[in-house]
């Protein structure tokens, strides 16, 4: 009997220690959800900031549309440059190709007179 009190004796020197430290974990952990610094508890600081995210992921959706349809126009742009420039450079040879000819034809005109 004795040894049976003793037994229990020990086990309860070892066990409530666990469980004052079990109990302190849990009012920290609480103390961190209730999140005393503010009114508001962890979760609806948690809401909150997901409701956040999801406003700034629309609007980046948004932007990206956005930026795609300004790529889009900034590449029409381009082509449409690119075929003025070459417009004037053919139109630079025909003249430069009309200039040569006259030349050619007034050297010939003046070698025959």
């Amino acid at each position: 009997m004795l040894a049976l009190i003793a037994l229990l004796g020990s086990l309860g020197a070892v066990i409530v220690p666990k469980l004052n430290a079990v109990g302190k974990n849990t009012s920290q952990t609480a103390e961190h959800v209730v999140n005393s610094h503010s009114q508001k508890n962890l979760r609806d600081d948690i809401d909150e900031i997901k409701r956040l995210v999801i406003g700034v992921d629309n609007r980046m959706n948004g932007v990206e549309q956005s930026h795609g349809y300004l790529a889009r126009d900034i590449l029409g742009i381009r082509q449409e440059i690119g075929q003025i420039r070459q417009t004037e450079r053919d139109q630079w040879d025909a003249i430069e190709s009309t200039a040569s000819r006259n030349r050619r034809n007034q050297s010939d005109l003046g070698g025959h007179e």
